[in-house]
């Protein structure tokens, strides 16, 4: 069987109002029907060069052709996957070919289903039927970081081959405990690396989540996960148990870190290097609340915010500092003047499924490029944009204590506070030997 086709075409089967269609991804197997996948991205015909299969204007739309640049190499490497010794694809299937294409990883630009909009009021009882209902409420609600869990929890069922017609009130304990050794054999798709236990741990708390909605909805009458209720239930407590390990790094590889040159650097290294220098001396803020800074959140020399996460408040960061001045005068350049960072741009990132597309494509080219430079710099720590974060907190920690980093970082509890505390060092941790 020769290699399924693929092409980006506009869908023009529903004209739409704005004169704007979608992008599609046609999928061709050998001898058989084109089938479809929604991208997400719209296009007029005046943008679209159907030859080219991007848009026209590469400066304009530099994002987007970015991004279908991505699609074609996965979809491509997905394909590979079917191949068989003797170089045939009898085995490709749409179906599966779709699964593995709809759950890329974060910072591939994810696809955005073709849902009508509307939520029926027929709740389904079976676990994917209601999972899917779950998922268009979630994307109607534009709760798009929950519904990437979800769709995330939705590709790992079909892998495993969880059944249509399969009930909520089907999956026992027993059932689970055969997912959970599923989830633990399997490798990533990308790296062929085991799955972390951690990443097992998230989906099956995800799957909870859900049956609770399932009960508020009264599909069901309870789970089948232990708690109270039900203490012979499935538990996935032990997954997330993890030996404790800094999220720190050492003051003297920070120095380093910061010490590199990036002038000297290629373009992905110097980009990484000032928005890590950016997130560092703003007191570690995440960098999906960093990349929606904008002028207008600068009154009386400081900026103010609100966690994405949370909506706590987060108090003043003074731009009288000179690190900071300094940082925001070398990015101010690569701007669309409006963002404080050039992460997002005000007239292409518009819809919030673009938004998180773009800040979790960025992030990995921020994290790539810090992991390049803590090479060079000869520092141990896998570098990346959180550990800037665990960095600042233990200064904080050590230097000021909990209440302190509670403030500055805007949680409502102190517990949420406390998670920091394994970024002690260990010199800091061993100073309660003292009191012996």
């Amino acid at each position: 069987m020769l290699k399924p086709k693929t092409k980006f075409v506009l869908s023009k089967s529903n004209p739409p109002a704005n004169g704007k269609y979608p992008i599609i991804l046609q999928v061709k197997p050998f001898n058989k029907p084109y089938r479809r996948i929604t991208l997400g991205l719209t296009a007029t015909e005046q943008q679209w060069d159907k030859h080219k299969e991007r848009f026209k204007d590469d400066g304009l739309f530099e994002t987007e052709n970015e991004d279908l640049r991505a699609y074609e190499r996965k979809a491509n490497e997905i394909i590979k996957g079917f191949r068989d010794d003797d170089g045939n694809y009898g085995r490709f299937n749409f179906e599966a070919f779709k699964a593995q294409f709809l759950s890329l990883p974060e910072e591939v630009p994810g696809e955005q289903d073709s849902e009508s909009g509307e939520l029926t009021e027929e709740k389904p009882d079976t676990l994917l039927g209601f999972l899917d209902w779950y998922i268009n409420y979630l994307t109607i609600k534009e709760r798009i970081g929950d519904r990437s869990r979800f769709k995330s929890l939705r590709n790992v069922l079909l892998d495993y081959g969880a059944s249509l017609d399969l009930k909520l009130s089907d999956v026992t304990k027993d059932w689970l405990d055969n997912f959970e050794t599923y989830l633990l054999n399997r490798k990533h798709q990308w790296t062929g690396k085991p799955v972390k236990k951690i990443s097992v741990w998230s989906h099956f708390k995800t799957m909870n989540t859900l049956y609770g909605k399932a009960i508020y909805h009264e599909l069901i009458s309870s789970k089948p996960f232990r708690n109270q209720t039900n203490p012979k239930g499935f538990s996935f407590a032990h997954l997330a148990k993890q030996p404790r390990i800094s999220r720190s790094t050492s003051d003297e590889e920070l120095e380093r870190f910061l010490a590199f040159n990036w002038k000297n650097g290629t373009k992905r290294q110097a980009y990484a290097w000032k928005i890590a220098f950016f997130i560092y001396y703003f007191r570690g803020i995440p960098i999906s609340d960093a990349a929606l800074l904008t002028k207008d959140d600068i009154a009386n020399n400081e900026v103010m915010f609100g966690r994405i996460k949370t909506h706590n408040k987060v108090p003043n960061i003074p731009l009288d500092h000179e690190k900071r001045q300094w940082i925001l005068k070398e990015l101010e350049p690569e701007t669309d003047g409006y963002h404080l960072i050039p992460i997002l741009h005000k007239d292409r990132h518009i819809t919030k499924q673009q938004i998180y597309n773009r800040i979790n494509k960025m992030k990995t080219i921020v994290n790539t490029g810090m992991k390049e430079i803590a090479k060079i710099q000869g520092v141990k720590m896998n570098m990346h944009t959180y550990i800037l974060r665990h960095t600042f907190s233990r200064k904080v920690l050590e230097s000021f204590g909990i209440w302190h980093l509670k403030e500055t970082h805007g949680h409502s509890s102190v517990l949420t506070t406390q998670k920091y505390a394994g970024s002690l060092s260990n010199a800091q941790v061993a100073k309660v030997d003292a009191v012996l």
